[in-house]
């Protein structure tokens, strides 16, 4: 059962950078990224230098205008902008029994009432990975319809 009470907004947030940042414009992700990097740095100073290089530079006037107000308030912005731009690609998971956002998009348990649905796995899984292959396509239009390289199979 959970430790802490349900926050909606708190568990859009986390589930749209942990498993849907890809429907995000690419500025966005670099804010993200920068914010990620500025976190990083702060708990190891010394190498602040090398994370700025590896994560973008936190101080850069676009980024810290889009953090003015905090990192919450920054992702409630990119969710409004999904919300009325792409909502379809925002596949949201959610328990049948308490309607909360469950964990992944493929989760069949949840993590705040408890509720199981294994016995759909399956048509659980169809429906997480459509919606992912929905996001990344969504991504690939936005890079201009540019795949990025992959690797050989092996043979």
């Amino acid at each position: 059962m959970p430790v802490q009470d349900y926050n909606e907004q708190t568990e859009l947030r986390r589930y749209l950078w942990a498993h849907f940042s890809v429907i995000c414009t690419e500025a966005e992700r670099s804010v993200y990224k920068a914010y990620l990097g500025r976190q990083k740095a702060a708990n190891s100073p010394s190498q602040d230098k090398m994370l700025r290089k590896m994560f973008g530079d936190w101080d850069d006037a676009y980024i810290a205008s889009e953090l003015r107000d905090g990192f919450d308030a920054f992702t409630d912005r990119v969710l409004q902008r999904i919300e009325s731009e792409c909502p379809e690609l925002f596949y949201l998971n959610r328990c049948e029994a308490c309607g909360h956002l469950v964990a992944t998009p493929k989760a069949c348990i949840c993590s705040w009432c408890g509720h199981e649905w294994f016995s759909r796995r399956d048509e659980q899984d169809r429906i997480a990975e459509d919606a992912i292959n929905r996001a990344e396509q969504n991504l690939r239009e936005q890079a201009g319809g540019h795949q990025p390289p992959t690797r050989p199979e092996s043979t």
